[in-house]
């Protein structure tokens, strides 16, 4: 999945970063031309997620770090999620090009929706109709598709301010290069926190069992604090666009502090909480696992230690995206996972 959203933030986040600047510079026929051009190339890459991840099923979840007792389970939630690749990359365009142009209720009416239906079916799959794991991934696709049906019927109905349409995929080379230079610091940062995790999955798995179930509950905890934060620096995202483009440098620095301030204050609040009741969050997920409560307890509490200046990094990084400063975005997304985390993964656990 972190595979496939890297793609759906590639062309989402690097059409909605053109997108917003060239609204600010009133380009309307132009901004309609990337966002078509996105949603078209993200239903591409999507397919041929499906087609490749579908034949190399089994040699995949081993790389993503699969052990021979969690295969058969990773086997039966993956090839659903396969399936809906096409569609959650597609939703993601839609996203981030309905907040780039300020319609952020609309954008959230079409995730939100998803993320209810996703909770409301999980146990109907799961445990009425007595389907297990495969049962959350059908609910995670269903879900997936209602959600972008919402977001299709904003450009359908005329709600949102850009219009999408095949025959506004562009032929100019600009627009491909626009959408990938904007979109490439989001590949670095969600494809490197992949590889991350995937890495994070190997190396635990010379452990045992618990550990990879305590590190699979510490990121996916942390995951949820962190988009509470992504979703704060994609909020700021369009203002800095917009007014970048207006040439309002003043209002622009003004935003960028603010976000800064409120982040790292957030962020610090949360990371204290954490700290404090780690074990506590563990034992929600396995109350009967001393082992994982213990390796995961230990492992949260060394990840709060960082996390106020998440804040930094991501407001940083979505500035220089934003503003279409692709270079010194792709090394902010780059030096946090690629440079550092990734050698001291491979060193430190020998």
């Amino acid at each position: 999945m972190a595979v496939i959203q890297a793609v759906g933030f590639t062309f989402g986040m690097g059409s909605g970063g053109v997108i917003s600047r060239l609204l600010g510079q009133e380009e309307h026929e132009k901004a309609n031309r990337v966002a078509s051009t996105a949603f078209f190339m993200a239903i591409f890459m999507g397919l041929l997620i499906t087609v490749l991840g579908l034949v190399c099923m089994d040699g995949l979840m081993r790389i993503l770090g699969a052990t021979d007792t969690i295969l058969p389970y990773a086997r039966d939630y993956a090839q659903y999620i396969l399936f809906g690749a096409p569609i959650m990359g597609a939703s993601f365009v839609m996203n981030n090009d309905l907040r780039a142009e300020g319609k952020a209720v609309l954008s959230m009416v079409g995730i939100t929706a998803g993320g209810i239906l996703n909770i409301l079916l999980d146990p109907l799959f799961i445990f009425v109709f007595d389907m297990g794991i495969a049962g959350a991934a059908i609910a995670t696709l269903i879900s997936q598709c209602v959600s972008f049906l919402i977001l299709l019927s904003n450009y359908l109905l005329k709600r949102s301010i850009i219009r999408i349409s095949i025959r506004k995929v562009s032929r100019e080379s600009w627009v491909y290069g626009q959408i990938l230079a904007t979109g490439m610091p989001s590949f670095f940062r969600q494809g490197l926190a992949s590889v991350a995790s995937i890495s994070l999955n190997v190396n635990a798995k010379l452990y045992g069992d618990p550990a990879v179930a305590a590190m699979s509950i510490v990121s996916r905890v942390f995951m949820l604090i962190l988009s509470a934060m992504l979703g704060f620096g994609q909020g700021f995202q369009p203002v800095a666009g917009y007014n970048f483009g207006a040439k309002r440098y003043d209002r622009l620095k003004d935003a960028f502090w603010f976000c800064l301030k409120v982040g790292v204050a957030g962020l610090f609040v949360l990371s204290a909480i954490g700290f404090v009741l780690a074990p506590q969050i563990m034992s929600m997920f396995r109350p009967d696992d001393a082992e994982v409560i213990a390796i995961g307890s230990l492992a949260f509490r060394l990840q709060c230690l960082s996390m106020p200046l998440h804040a930094v990094v991501v407001v940083s990084n979505m500035l220089f995206q934003s503003i279409g400063k692709a270079k010194q975005a792709t090394f902010v997304a780059v030096a946090r996972q690629g440079l550092f985390f990734l050698p001291l993964i491979a060193i430190l656990p020998q």
